[in-house]
């Protein structure tokens, strides 16, 4: 859309990412300008109407002028008032809309009716209740429908979720579905496969389960209808497309069979070739991470690496020496038993032989290199490595996850894909190709 007649929008301008940075009305003479970062995160919005505001934002930080005006905390925000900062409270549906901000204003610990600041109610599609329970008392958030920025300046009514804009009032987006070939039977511009009670859209980009079947609280899943594929063993002629469903966490290797130590064996030298890991943690759709990582042996001419493919991890409290700490263990099919790459016998262990034929590593784990990035000698036998200054983050991410293999109350598993792309290791011993075509679909435990 560059035109909205409805709106007296004259112009958009939009940029290579398909985001609008500047929005004229009137002729140009009000307007609206959009600063991004490189990914296309907002930084900067500037609203020009006589005289200029400027918001900037600064990953969790709001500035209106140059003044802090909010920051988000778990339970809602801390905004900026006359005699300080304050903490507001929000209450959010299953759908992550704010739908009451209330403050404990005179700390006596319960809420009067007086200390409620702010209420919102929706229509499905987002378009808010008007004529009834709309006294502010207070700062007016604009936030409410899916927890998204309401951009009402010059009229606009726009909802910002970050990789496109939505117009509440006829529940469309304002950009084109940059995966719209996932779901060819619908519009581009459509909401949440036009279903607004069962899915929803946290950041424009593709659309979520609210609840997993059978379970009460609120859940995100992937959802089947988006053909989210993962190919495992990306080789010419062995290719697996796998299905998830119901699991709490992933974690996604996504290296090469062409992977390289850089230099001084180091998985940060120079000449590197590392492995991309994306962590899809427990706390939901907001806890998605990508680190570096390995995933091919100190040397691969002597320890034999695992094969791409599919596992079950458990976590643990503890294992391991302080320079290479083990909290992550890895297990195929319940086993302590994970193929070799191609199943090639490994020559240190020749004994471990499946009845196959094929050979097979135990006590898989993931960990961190040595602290300086080292990564030769025996620092990996089998197991996949994650980059020094990663891991502490890595380990955070799925410590909510408690310790399954300590047998710890109420703790959880996590599955692991790994995947590689480039030459065939062994053709002679290659797995046998898998033609099932099915459909990434992940649980991303929103609990």
């Amino acid at each position: 859309m560059t035109i909205d007649n409805n709106k007296n929008i004259t112009g958009i301008v939009y940029n290579h990412l398909n985001l609008p940075t500047r929005v004229n009305v009137d002729g140009g003479a009000k307007y609206i300008s959009y600063i991004y970062d490189a990914t296309g995160a907002k930084l900067k919005k500037i609203v020009t109407d006589g005289s200029s505001s400027t918001t900037e934002y600064a990953g969790n930080y709001f500035y209106k002028n140059g003044t802090l005006e909010f920051f988000n905390h778990t339970e809602g925000i801390v905004e900026h008032e006359a005699d300080g900062y304050k903490y507001v409270y929000q209450y959010k549906d299953h759908l992550n809309n704010v739908r009451l901000s209330y403050k404990d204003a005179d700390k006596n610990g319960s809420i009067s009716i007086s200390e409620i600041v702010q209420e919102k109610n929706y229509y499905p599609f987002g378009l808010q209740h008007q004529g009834y329970n709309d006294m502010l008392r207070g700062r007016n958030h604009n936030y409410g429908f899916g927890d998204k920025e309401e951009n009402k300046e010059l009229d606009l009514e726009w909802l910002n979720f970050g990789a496109r804009n939505y117009n509440s009032a006829i529940g469309r987006w304002m950009n084109i579905d940059n995966l719209a070939e996932n779901s060819i039977d619908l519009t581009p511009y459509h909401y949440a496969n036009n279903n607004p009670i069962i899915f929803v859209d946290p950041d424009g980009q593709d659309w979520f389960y609210y609840k997993q079947e059978g379970n009460e609280e609120a859940t995100w899943n992937w959802h089947d209808g988006s053909e989210h594929t993962v190919q495992i063993g990306n080789i010419e002629g062995n290719a697996l497309n796998i299905t998830l469903q119901g699991v709490s966490s992933v974690v996604v290797f996504n290296g090469s069979r062409d992977e390289q130590k850089g230099a001084g064996n180091n998985i940060n030298g120079d000449g590197a070739i590392t492995a991309d890991i994306t962590v899809y943690g427990p706390g939901g759709a907001d806890d998605v991470s990508t680190y570096t990582g390995y995933t091919l042996t100190s040397d691969a001419d002597i320890r034999t690496p695992i094969d791409e493919g599919v596992y079950t991890g458990k976590r643990r409290a503890y294992a391991g020496s302080s320079a290479l700490p083990k909290h992550y263990q890895l297990f195929e099919n319940g086993a302590d038993n994970i193929r070799t790459m191609d199943g090639v016998i490994n020559a240190n262990t020749p004994s471990q032989v499946r009845e196959n034929g094929e050979g097979y590593k135990t006590e898989i784990f993931i960990h961190r290199t040595n602290n300086s990035g080292f990564c030769g000698g025996t620092v990996s036998t089998g197991c996949l490595l994650i980059a020094p200054g990663d891991w502490n983050n890595f380990n955070a991410q799925l410590s909510p996850l408690g310790n399954a293999l300590d047998n710890e109350a109420n703790s959880k598993t996590f599955t692991l894909i790994l995947n590689r792309t480039g030459s065939d290791h062994n053709p002679s011993k290659a797995a046998p190709v898998e033609t099932t075509q099915t459909i990434y679909n992940l649980n991303l435990g929103k609990r």
